[in-house]
C-alpha cells in the first residue's frame, strides 16, 4: 500500500539504492483517485507531452528493471508566462486520455488530462496519484547550449536562440547548412538556414537531443530546478488569479496524427445558416483567402462556456476581412438528438453569430481525421492555399487574430 507523505512529499530525500539519494521536488496530490481530471495551471504552452520512460522502452522491445523515481509515467510540462514571471508547471503519472500535445496553448483551468491508473508502464510503477512541480524558468532558455555534434572530428556547440510553439533556432560557429540531425531512420532534420543567421529545427528536437531537461523524450532523468509549488504560489499570488476555467468535449483518441502542414479536406454539411446555398464557403471558395474554421456542438460544455463567445471576438474584429474567411460547422458526434439543427439555429441566434456556420449531422472520418479534429469547440487554420496551419481545442480569440495575422504573407 502506497503511503503518502504528511507533507506531500515536499523536499523528500528518497533512497533509490546503491547508496544513492534522490531529492523529492514537488507536490503528490489526488492519491488513488484514478481518472480524476487534471487541469492546467495557468495560460501557457506545451513543452512535452510525451509517455514514461518504461512505454518508450517498451516500444523498442527493451524490458528494463527502473525502480520508483526513475520514471515519472506520461508526463505534461506546459510553460507559463504572467507579466514578468517565466515558469514551467509538471504534471506526472497521468493516464493515456491527456488532451494537450506539443506546441498546443492552453488555457488556465483547461482541461489537460487525468490521475493514471496503476501499471507498470502507464504510471511508472506507483499507486494512481498526481506528480505536481513548478520549475522557476523557461522550459529552455536563449542561450543554453542544445547539442554538440561532431563534424570532422571537431566538437561543435549547437547553441538554442529562441523555441516557440512550432520550431527553435539555434547558432553554431561553423556551417551547418548541409547538416542532418538525426535521432535513428524516422527522425531525420536539417538544419535550415534562417534570414539573419542561424538554423530552423521543429520544436520537438528540444527534448531529443541531451540537454539537462530532457536526455530522453518524456523522461527528466532528474528534476532539478522544480520543487514544492505550494511555496511558489503563495509567493507569486497565483492562488488568487482569475483563471478562464472551462471543459473540452473529446470525441476521438489521442492517436489522431497532427495534420499541420497537410493539404485540408474537403467538407460537406446538411445545410448552411446565415448565408445562401449558393454562396456558402468551400475549400474551393475560401482558397486565396485565411479560412478560420470553428466547430462546435451545441450539447459541448466548453461550446457553451467559451466557444460561442470567442467566435464573437474574433468576427468582430475579422468579419468583414477580404483576406479572411470566418466558418463555423457543427460537427455532430454524440447527442444526435440534441446537437441537431433546430437547437443549432437557436445557439446560433441566441448568441449573436452572422458568420456562416453549416450543420454537419454525420461528419465522415475522412473530413474529421482530415483536419487532426480531436473534439469540440475546435478551431482550424488554412492559409491562402488551403493547407492546415493550426489545428487545436479553441484558444483565446486575441491568440487566433494573433495566428491569422501571423498567415498574413503570399504563400
Amino acid at each position: 500500500m502506497a503511503v503518502q507523505h504528511l507533507n506531500g512529499g515536499y523536499g523528500v530525500n528518497m533512497d533509490i539504492g546503491g547508496g544513492r539519494m534522490l531529492l523529492h521536488t514537488g507536490a503528490d496530490l489526488g492519491w488513488f483517485d484514478h481518472g480524476l481530471p487534471v487541469f492546467a495551471l495557468a495560460d501557457g504552452v506545451v513543452r512535452r507531452s510525451t509517455p514514461g520512460l518504461r512505454v518508450q522502452l517498451a516500444e523498442r522491445g527493451i524490458k528494463a528493471a527502473i525502480r520508483g523515481p526513475a520514471d515519472y509515467g506520461n508526463v505534461i510540462v506546459i510553460e507559463h508566462r504572467i507579466a514578468d514571471k517565466v515558469f514551467c508547471t509538471l504534471y506526472g503519472h497521468l493516464g493515456d486520455d491527456w488532451l494537450v500535445r506539443q506546441g498546443d496553448l492552453v488555457s488556465a483551468g483547461q482541461r489537460i488530462g487525468t490521475i493514471g491508473r496503476k501499471s507498470p508502464l502507464i504510471n511508472g510503477d506507483y499507486e494512481p496519484h498526481l506528480h505536481f512541480a513548478v520549475h522557476e524558468e523557461a522550459f529552455l532558455e536563449a542561450g543554453t547550449p542544445l547539442m554538440r555534434l561532431q563534424l570532422n572530428g571537431q566538437a561543435v556547440d549547437v547553441t538554442l536562440t529562441e523555441l516557440s510553439e512550432t520550431e527553435l533556432r539555434v547558432t553554431a560557429p561553423v556551417d551547418l547548412s548541409r547538416a542532418v540531425v538525426a535521432f535513428g531512420p524516422e527522425a531525420e532534420f536539417p538544419l535550415e538556414p534562417v534570414e539573419g543567421g542561424g538554423y530552423r529545427l521543429p520544436a520537438r528536437v528540444a527534448w531529443l537531443v541531451s540537454s539537462p531537461h530532457a536526455a530522453i523524450p518524456g523522461y527528466a532523468p532528474t528534476l532539478d530546478g522544480f520543487r514544492d509549488p505550494i511555496g511558489f504560489l503563495r509567493e507569486q499570488m497565483l492562488l488568487n488569479r482569475e483563471g478562464s476555467y472551462f471543459e473540452v468535449s473529446t470525441h476521438r483518441g489521442l492517436d489522431v496524427p497532427s495534420r499541420v502542414g497537410s493539404p485540408a479536406p474537403s467538407w460537406e454539411v446538411d445545410g448552411w445558416l446565415n448565408v445562401a446555398e449558393d454562396r456558402a464557403p468551400t475549400l474551393e471558395r475560401v482558397r486565396g483567402r485565411i479560412a478560420c474554421l470553428f466547430l462546435v456542438q451545441v450539447n459541448c460544455s466548453g461550446t457553451k462556456s467559451h466557444g460561442w463567445a470567442a467566435i464573437q471576438a474574433v468576427a468582430r474584429r475579422l468579419e468583414h476581412d477580404p483576406d479572411v474567411a470566418l466558418l463555423a460547422m457543427q460537427t455532430t458526434f454524440t447527442l444526435p438528438a440534441r446537437n441537431n439543427r433546430a437547437n443549432l439555429e437557436r445557439a446560433v441566434s441566441s448568441a449573436g453569430i452572422t458568420i456562416p456556420v453549416g450543420q454537419m449531422s454525420k461528419p465522415s472520418d475522412e473530413f474529421v481525421l482530415g483536419l487532426g479534429q480531436r473534439g469540440t469547440p475546435w478551431v482550424v487554420l488554412l492559409d491562402q492555399v488551403g493547407v492546415i496551419q493550426f489545428s487545436n481545442f479553441l484558444v483565446r480569440p486575441e491568440e487566433i487574430v494573433a495566428r491569422i495575422d501571423s498567415l498574413r504573407k503570399p504563400q
